[in-house]
């Protein structure tokens, strides 16, 4: 590393509740992160997704037909990592590029869509 610098100032949701990563994380899962792995643009600041003991694959902005097809376990992760947001009342009028921005993530090992969640 030419640099101490980090791409992506880590804020952890390890099966969709946010938590201090390096309590479920290992360590050089955390660092290829941090500093080895382009981050994402948001409004507030980037998270991470971890899931199954890892860390989440940044799919991009969620699409409009992703989140109409979020599967009951998509959605159960949402809810327990935003508990005072509904994902019906917060998707409803969801459009791409507009003051609601919903980032889409995929677990490495089981598949499920994740999704992190910003407005400006």
């Amino acid at each position: 590393m030419a640099y101490d610098g980090e791409l992506n100032d880590i804020v952890a949701h390890f099966e969709g509740v946010a938590v201090s990563p390096s309590a479920e994380v290992e360590e050089d899962i955390l660092n290829e992160i941090r500093h080895n792995t382009p981050g994402h643009e948001t409004w507030q600041g980037n998270g991470w997704i971890f899931h199954c003991g890892d860390g989440a694959q940044f799919r991009g902005d969620a699409t409009e037909e992703t989140i109409a097809n979020a599967s009951e376990e998509s959605k159960a992760a949402f809810a327990e990592q935003n508990p005072h947001n509904s994902w019906d009342e917060l998707m409803a009028d969801y459009r791409p590029g507009t003051g609601l921005s919903v980032y889409h993530f995929t677990c490495r090992h089981c598949g499920v869509d994740l999704f992190l969640w910003d407005c400006d």
